[in-house]
């Protein structure tokens, strides 16, 4: 029940730090690698590099609502979030996926797709 009430905080505060464009913060969970992607594009960088892309990415894309769709919780212990971010410019699908360790969860993947 403590893993599920840390899971939801989490993404509750991701979840705010998205609608605000708030890389800072959102980097506060990345684990110390994570797999990056935008678009077609995928890259596995280190924390920073992944805070300095989000930041470029929310420079250029203003956001203005994030909204989750589906979260859960997979057979192999990986906590996930699905959500709709408007823009300024266009609407994305963000797809996060977060691991536990020692205790505590970290973002391992950050997907960012545009939506039609």
């Amino acid at each position: 029940m403590f893993t599920q009430l840390v899971f939801s905080q989490d993404f509750g505060a991701i979840s705010d730090a998205l609608e605000q464009g708030n890389a800072s913060q959102i980097s506060q969970l990345f684990d110390n690698s994570i797999e990056f992607a935008e678009g077609d594009e995928l890259e596995v960088m280190e924390r920073t590099d992944a805070e300095k892309r989000l930041r470029g990415f929310f420079l250029s894309n203003q956001p203005e609502k994030f909204e989750i769709i589906h979260k859960g919780k997979s057979d192999k212990g990986i906590h996930y979030m699905i959500g709709n971010l408007i823009t300024s410019t266009h609407s994305y699908r963000m797809t996060i996926y977060m691991a536990e360790k020692m205790d505590e969860f970290y973002i391992r993947s950050l997907e960012i797709d545009k939506t039609e």
